[in-house]
Parts: C-alpha cells; structure tokens; sequence
C-alpha cells in the first residue's frame, strides 16, 4: 500500500454559518441573562437595601411610620415580583439559579427579622467582613460592655471591639472630612449594598 496522507474536509458554507449562528445565538442568551438579572434581580434588590433607613429597617412602607403591616405586606410582594423574575430568567443554568435564589432569599428573611446585621445570612460576612462590625455585640457602649461580659456569652474581645471602634472612627471621620453627614445606618446600607454586589460578582465569576 501507498503512503496515505490525511486531509481536512473542506466545510461546507452551510456549516460554517451554523457555528457563527450559535455563537451568535449564544452570545445574545448571555447577554440577555445578564440583563435580565441585573436590571429585574440585582437593583431591585439594591433599591430595597437602600430603603432600609427610610422603612425603619423595614418596618414600615419608606416616607411613613404609622402601618407596620402594610410595611411587611410592601416589602413581601416586591420580594415576590424579585423571585418571579428569578424563575423568569430561564438562560441562568441550574447552579447561577440556586445561587442567586440563596442571595434573594437571605435578603427576604433579613427584611424579616430586624435584628441588624445579626439576622444576615453567614455568607454575606464572607463576602464582606466589614458587615461584623454592625453585629448588636459590637453596637454595645464602651461603659456598659464588662456589665454585657458578665451576662452574655458570645461577646467580643477587647482587641476584636477596639478595631470595631477604630473601623467605625474611620467611617464617621470620612463623613465628616466629606460632609456626608451619614450615621451608623448609611454606613451599614453602603457595606451591605457592596455584599450584595459581591454576591453576584461571585456568581459569575466575576
């Protein structure tokens, strides 16, 4: 037998185009499912974040404070239109899916709980660390905290609350070089608006 020398088929045109209308097709689903979660997820989501001083920690619809149960009947159907558009968005794979439902789902259950950053889910204080430090055991005063040791189990060290105090010194000098005038609350809403975006950033490996 001859040498046999092997060559490339040439591609029909057909196929050709077939592999730049799945890149195109596929293009256009990741497209869609990036707008789609961040223009019906992610800033509903943040705009619910950022309510939390206006709400009473989402106690009462933003702008009032005399209906708490028209506050909590708000807040739970914006969190049923935020899971709509979640099952909405069928070009998010089963893993994205899962883990953007934990995200909006530990969100809901902290508008319900008004416990601070004590009733976030654990993950957000991976995404952010900062978070800790609006923790209640760190919201205790300086003069009052070995009366709170005595009492309670679980409380910081003195070298854990000294760097919450100097974190929180930091926090009020800045508004105050800045005119900000922010207090405890917008400070706590910026480092849990920016878990949130770190929240999805992991999601997609962003």
């Amino acid at each position: 037998m001859g040498k046999r020398v092997l060559r490339i088929k040439p591609q029909s045109e057909n196929n050709t185009n077939t592999r730049k209308e799945r890149k195109m097709m596929y293009s256009m689903k990741e497209k869609m499912m990036y707008e789609m979660t961040i223009n019906n997820i992610l800033n509903p989501l943040l705009e619910i974040v950022y309510e939390y001083k206006a709400s009473n920690a989402y106690n009462y619809v933003p702008g009032t404070s005399e209906d708490s149960k028209a506050g909590w009947d708000y807040y739970g159907n914006k969190f049923k239109d935020i899971f709509k558009a979640l099952n909405a968005n069928i070009f998010l794979n089963i893993e994205q899916y899962n883990c953007i439902y934990a995200i909006v789902e530990g969100l809901f259950s902290f508008t319900r709980k008004f416990e601070y950053a004590n009733g976030l889910p654990d993950f957000f204080f991976d995404l952010n660390e900062n978070l800790s430090y609006y923790q209640l055991a760190f919201t205790v005063p300086k003069d009052q905290r070995e009366l709170f040791r005595e009492k309670v189990n679980g409380m910081p060290t003195d070298e854990e609350m000294a760097v919450a105090d100097n974190y929180h010194l930091r926090k009020r000098k800045r508004s105050n070089d800045l005119n900000l005038k922010y207090d405890e609350e917008d400070f706590f809403v910026e480092e849990l608006a920016y878990a949130v975006r770190r929240a999805f950033q992991s999601v997609f490996d962003l």
